[in-house]
């Protein structure tokens, strides 16, 4: 049996880090698209907040999650289309783009006022159920 560090040390994790800010960019341009379409239009603001509030809140949160994970998983298959991935990819993924998450929401927060992508437990469920929902293929 070798050694689980060794293993971790051979991750892509360049190619992951690099997936996860551009997964974090994707969502950065939407929420900022979404932020201003609620300064502009009264019907944007009356939906959204019907979507975020309780009980559709709970499930709305889950779903942003899961799609935050499920583009991750789709932007490191089309960037980098060579790269094997399995599990551990997966896992090393969902480890960057939260990690990517949090910085986002940390350095961006007074840029763009509206953060649907926030790092919750909601949405980092979300995020590793979008990863391997999307990745089932690659399971081994």
């Amino acid at each position: 049996m070798g050694n689980p560090l060794q293993r971790i040390s051979r991750l892509p994790w360049t190619s992951l880090a690099i997936t996860a800010v551009l997964t974090s960019i994707w969502i950065f341009v939407m929420e900022f698209f979404l932020g201003f379409g609620i300064a502009r239009s009264s019907l944007v603001q009356d939906t959204l907040v019907l979507l975020l509030s309780p009980p559709l809140g709970l499930i709305v949160t889950l779903a942003i999650g899961v799609g935050t994970g499920m583009l991750g998983l789709y932007l490191l298959e089309i960037v980098y289309p060579s790269l094997r991935i399995d599990t551990g990819v997966m896992w090393a993924l969902v480890l960057c783009l939260i990690v990517a998450i949090a910085l986002k929401a940390t350095l961006l927060s007074e840029v763009i006022p509206l953060t649907l992508v926030s790092p919750n437990q909601t949405q980092l469920i979300g995020v590793v159920l979008g990863v391997f929902l999307k990745g089932k293929p690659y399971w081994r």
